[in-house]
């Protein structure tokens, strides 16, 4: 994976697009929020019982019941209960784990239109299936299903609107444009003066560097340099984030 370190020690990524290959090296759109697997459930799920202080009391005093020696009491005084709330605590776990998976199915499996970069045509895929480099298209109303850069937008003031409040409980729309550098690049026009789908051959040779994946979602630095050498800055306002809503704008394209 390339990192590149700048004058301010940020690590960046550097995305080629057109170039699958090297993209390959990032990770998937696929999300796993669950913490185990069908395998590591039991011991593990078993074990999380124990970072309690309450559950490793309770250990403690099953044990000390356990040698008869220095305890008069039965031993399963304790152990019936103790065996009871460690059950439940388990139980608990493989509910969450389950609704888990299935939240991560389900947006695993939602789908988003993706571009051909190579015939420029369009197609639906599955959220897992985008990969670093990819252009994609999300319509009104539609759900971010990644990260991406701003490259078209179907207002003629190059600017469009999402909503986060998936991300920081904001109902209020948030303005986000496309860079300067590709405002008048990336829209192209049939006989009858009308816009069609976008043309993304002007981005071949391009390549993005960005910081790396980070929780702040109200910074980001990067630029984005065309094969001519042209290039421009990019900032959060040039960035839709994944889970906020694309809202009073037909369509977007973003890489």
């Amino acid at each position: 994976m390339q990192k590149r370190t700048s004058s301010n020690s940020i690590k960046t990524r550097i995305i080629s697009l057109f170039d699958e290959a090297q993209n390959l090296l990032y990770p998937t759109n696929k999300i796993k929020t669950t913490k185990y697997n069908v395998i590591t459930f039991l011991p593990l799920s078993i074990l999380f019982q124990f970072t309690t202080y309450s559950n490793i009391y309770f250990l403690l005093v099953a044990i000390i019941l356990a040698i008869k020696k220095i305890s008069p009491q039965d031993p399963t005084v304790a152990l019936i209960p103790f065996i009871f709330v460690i059950i439940v605590g388990v139980l608990v776990e493989l509910f969450e784990e389950i609704k888990k998976w299935r939240n991560d199915t389900n947006f695993n499996n939602s789908t988003t239109i993706k571009v051909n970069t190579s015939t420029n045509e369009e197609s639906k895929v599955k959220w897992a299936e985008l990969k670093v480099g990819d252009v994609i298209k999300v319509q009104k109303n539609e759900t971010i299903p990644s990260d991406i850069l701003i490259i078209k937008s179907s207002l003629t003031n190059h600017f469009c609107y999402m909503q986060t409040t998936n991300l920081d409980g904001e109902s209020a729309l948030k303005p986000r444009e496309l860079i300067t550098l590709l405002q008048n690049k990336l829209n192209p026009l049939n006989s009858n003066n009308k816009k069609i789908n976008i043309d993304v051959s002007l981005l071949e040779g391009a390549t993005i560097e960005i910081e790396l994946p980070n929780a702040n979602i109200y910074k980001c630095n990067g630029s984005l340099s065309l094969k001519n050498k042209e290039k421009s800055y990019i900032q959060i306002d040039n960035i839709l984030l994944r889970g906020t809503t694309l809202k009073n704008t037909d369509y977007v394209y973003g890489v």
